[in-house]
């Protein structure tokens, strides 16, 4: 399945509907897809968790965000294992990875409380285990840091 132009293009309606078509609701016909553990599951998995992310953004429900934090953590460690074997699927891997990055943050922004080292420290971990391009990598990083900082001092 290449998903790249869709995820590129952060079309996940589009794609939410053609992976539907493609499954089924609940993914009955997955198993008659090859690949689908290591590809089409994992966007199922991204699609899934960044509508339930915005949702409780949008809500500005701390609780729903921190029930979201292992799917985000399992969705982490899923991403890495992403097969990229061109360089269109390397960059749809990047740009993936960094709106994970992103809800992270944002996950981050939402949760954080004066001198909690350990949201942080937790959130940083994830985002320091993203395959993620350095530059983008550190920037991540140092806004996570200087937002705790400011709220610490």
């Amino acid at each position: 399945m290449n998903f790249g132009c869709v995820s590129i293009a952060e079309k996940n309606d589009y794609m939410w509907r053609l992976l539907v078509a493609l499954v089924g609701e609940r993914q009955e016909r997955a198993p008659l897809i090859s690949g689908w553990e290591q590809r089409g599951a994992l966007i199922w998995h991204y699609l899934r968790v960044v509508d339930e992310v915005k949702a409780a953004l949008e809500r500005r429900n701390p609780y729903s965000l921190e029930k979201l934090q292992p799917e985000l953590t399992s969705l982490c460690t899923r991403i890495v294992l992403l097969p990229t074997p061109t360089s269109l699927h390397r960059l749809c891997q990047a740009e993936i990875v960094k709106r994970i990055a992103n809800l992270i943050y944002s996950l981050f922004v939402l949760q954080r409380k004066e001198g909690d080292f350990d949201s942080v420290s937790r959130l940083a971990r994830l985002i320091s285990n993203l395959p993620l391009p350095e530059d983008y990598a550190h920037q991540e990083m140092r806004q996570m840091v200087t937002s705790w900082l400011d709220t610490t001092l």
